[in-house]
């Protein structure tokens, strides 16, 4: 997706870069792939710190919950 972008840069009087412009619908396209590494993102520590749990829970370091349980604190 980055690769096939339109952009166009602005540039000052020495022609230094000083901003950005791409297509509307680009920049819409940009900002859903940014959610969903997002969301991606933390689905991944959410299951990290699950498995790092369940380690702990398994060592006897936390103590362990029934599905009952689990279930009414959700």
């Amino acid at each position: 997706m980055i690769d096939n972008l339109s952009i166009q840069f602005v540039t000052d009087e020495d022609g230094n870069k000083q901003a950005v412009l791409i297509p509307i619908k680009e920049w819409q396209n940009l900002q859903r792939e940014l959610q969903s590494l997002r969301e991606y993102q933390r689905m991944k520590e959410n299951l990290s710190h699950a498995f790092m749990e369940m380690k702990k829970i398994r060592s006897g370091q936390l103590p362990r919950t029934s599905l009952k349980s689990f279930l009414d604190d959700c």
